[in-house]
């Protein structure tokens, strides 16, 4: 197998994310216990209730942002791919025998219009597309450039470079 594409740390990052969003939530629970244990201390109650929630929130957008996004991409000899997604019980691994297939260039905008460039597959068993996060700063491996050729190419010509022919 080797190795086309690959995030270095984003599991760990969702990993410490979500271990952060459950002290939060943790805490949160704690103020509203302190504050029902005997003072009544209306403060409490909003920390605790906005610790709460704001651990939901954190806790969906962390589900939502990170539930397509591949963390790393294999290529066996025979054309077969294995693309690895956190979850928060561990990774998933999608097999797929023959590829993955609709490769696309997409331009994702995000808060204050930051644009982040993605490529995006689909895969048979899973429902949503796969999303590549490209950085500006990324290098393109040569399996990658094989697997999704236009894709590739429309990434490096928004960005102005692009491999030199060989």
């Amino acid at each position: 197998m080797t190795t086309v594409f690959e995030i270095r740390g984003l599991m760990i990052r969702q990993t410490v994310s979500l271990v952060v969003l459950v002290v939060v939530f943790l805490w949160g629970i704690g103020e509203i216990v302190r504050a029902s244990g005997g003072g009544g201390d209306s403060w409490a109650y909003l920390f605790g209730i906005a610790f709460i929630g704001g651990a939901i929130y954190g806790l969906r957008q962390l589900l939502t942002d990170s539930r397509d996004q591949i963390a790393r991409l294999e290529v066996a000899d025979d054309g077969r791919t294995i693309a690895t997604l956190w979850r928060p019980t561990g990774t998933l691994k999608l097999e797929a025998r023959n590829g993955l297939t609709g490769w696309r260039y997409y331009v994702k905008i995000g808060p204050r219009s930051i644009k982040r460039p993605y490529l995006f597959a689909e895969h048979p068993d899973h429902p949503n597309p796969l999303q590549f996060e490209l950085r500006q700063d990324t290098v393109i491996h040569d399996g990658l450039r094989e697997l999704a050729p236009e894709a590739v190419a429309e990434f490096e010509a928004s960005r102005g470079s692009s491999k030199p022919a060989s």
